[in-house]
């Protein structure tokens, strides 16, 4: 048997009505490669259901001799190493979790991590270091 690539793959889902867009849109949502493994074992039962439902008359017995050698081929197919592509991060997830991180290094009084964070040294002494956490703190808590 010749060696199949992914998207060989993908396109033995078409004659069973699943396009191959959609094989890999359903494993690129899966987080990781266990998630897409078992994703394709899912849209593999999909295609079982409709086989089998083909198999029962709705089919002429053309179409059925062309879509019996993939549907074999296909339920011995396991998808083991696909990594789902991880989803690219927008601009404002990354400003969200920099004030979350701002508001927790805030709420934990460290001038140190805010410092590091902002890049800027923090004050000295430790009573000019709590002023400006409680200023800042009151500022997010005011309702106007």
């Amino acid at each position: 048997m010749a060696k199949l690539t992914l998207q060989d793959v993908f396109d033995m889902f078409e004659p069973f009505g699943i396009r191959a867009a959609r094989v890999t849109a359903v494993l690129n949502a899966c987080e990781d490669k266990e998630g897409a493994a078992d994703a394709f074992e899912s849209l593999k039962l999909v295609v079982k259901r409709r086989y089998e439902k083909m198999r029962s008359g709705d089919a002429s017995a053309q179409k059925l001799q062309e879509v019996k050698p993939v549907y074999e081929r296909l339920m011995n197919i396991t998808l083991k190493n696909y990594n789902p592509p991880k989803p690219e991060e927008s601009g404002i997830d990354s400003k969200v979790r920099r004030a979350a991180k701002i508001h927790d290094l805030l709420k934990n009084k460290d001038m140190v991590g805010i410092g590091k964070l902002l890049g800027e040294d923090p004050p000295e002494g430790a009573e000019e270091q709590q002023n400006i956490v409680s200023e800042i703190l009151s500022r997010f808590g005011s309702k106007k």
